[in-house]
């Protein structure tokens, strides 16, 4: 793959070149032909940077070495240059499979319907460079529940710029529970989908720690001019590492936990693991023992809790007993 996007943004400039059989601004007499001083003068026309004949020999010898998944037909032709020896190749434009047109077609769709917001319809764009339509409802074969969560969506496309240009900003925060609005800036880093909502997870400047905030409760939001600070390499994971969902609590640690199953939810459990930490560590009877290495939070205990009578917690016994209260209250409403 390419080492990084102006990489990428070269390949095009040179593929466009090569494809163009008849380049009448360059001295060249066979339009067919692109010295490497002549591309290096587009790309770098092309991008406002200078790029030396060296840089685009290398790029040429990586794109005929498969840079890009497929190895691209460029031959250089001493005294004249280089040019594609396959009439008619253009490397950004390839003629997709009609089998291979239909299940992106769909699967640019089900992107569409799963995330009703102009970010991603600026996906229509992309489609219609690859000569591409979306399917009708009639040729579906996959359907996908939609998101309906508008008051995420007001915010993704500013929260995804703020990231990319490593843009501090200001919110005001509605919190599900008190206390009242807050008024914080955060330093935004990811965007994290849990339970079809969508997360960002940030740098609090006025508690001073990593947190997790909801799109749905950001009341108001714009860019202030201060410091970005750098999230440490490999956090964007590690946060997330040992927890279901994405609650971290404060001052947890990892707990072997151990939960035991009713043998009708086992398959369903072992379909769908709950953790990358799950383990199957037994069968007895009509339950079966799984344990996990997770640090207990609240996106946790629902998760047990939605099971109802076919889960029962095992260790840590604090764990146990919070399950325990969590009935007894919700009996209480009956």
């Amino acid at each position: 793959m390419p080492k990084n996007k102006q990489a990428l943004l070269r390949y095009q400039i040179i593929d466009a070149c090569l494809s163009n059989r008849f380049h009448g601004n360059f001295t060249n007499k066979d339009g067919r032909y692109w010295s490497a001083i002549e591309l290096a003068d587009k790309v770098s026309e092309e991008l406002a940077i200078t790029v030396s004949p060296r840089t685009i020999r290398n790029d040429i010898f990586d794109l005929k070495n498969a840079v890009l998944g497929i190895p691209v037909p460029i031959e250089n032709k001493r005294g004249l240059g280089y040019y594609y020896s396959q009439k008619g190749f253009h490397l950004f434009n390839i003629r997709l499979k009609p089998d291979e047109m239909f299940h992106l077609s769909e699967a640019v769709q089900h992107i569409e319907q799963l995330m009703m917001h102009q970010y991603f319809r600026n996906l229509s764009a992309s489609l219609r460079k690859l000569n591409l339509q979306t399917i009708s409802d009639d040729e579906m074969v996959l359907s996908l529940q939609a998101y309906n969560n508008p008051p995420a969506y007001k915010w993704l496309s500013k929260m995804v710029d703020a990231i990319e240009s490593k843009q501090v900003v200001e919110i005001d925060y509605q919190p599900y529970k008190p206390p009242k609005q807050l008024k914080l800036n955060i330093h935004p880093y990811l965007i994290k989908e849990h339970n079809q909502r969508l997360y960002v997870l940030a740098w609090d400047e006025t508690n001073e720690e990593y947190y997790v905030f909801g799109l749905d409760r950001i009341k108001s939001m714009k860019q202030v001019n201060a410091a970005w600070k750098a999230i440490p390499l490999g956090m964007k994971t590690s946060y997330f590492k040992d927890i279901v969902g994405v609650s971290l609590p404060r001052n947890f640690k990892v707990e072997k936990i151990q939960i035991e199953i009713f043998s009708t939810r086992i398959p369903y459990i072992l379909s769908k693991p709950l953790h990358a930490s799950q383990k199957y560590i037994r069968k007895t009877d009509d339950w079966g023992l799984f344990e996990f290495d997770l640090i207990i939070n609240r996106d946790l205990k629902a998760w047990i809790l939605e099971k109802g009578k076919d889960a029962r917690v095992l260790k840590p016994e604090h764990l146990r007993s919070e399950i325990v209260i969590e009935i007894d209250d919700a009996l209480k409403n009956y």
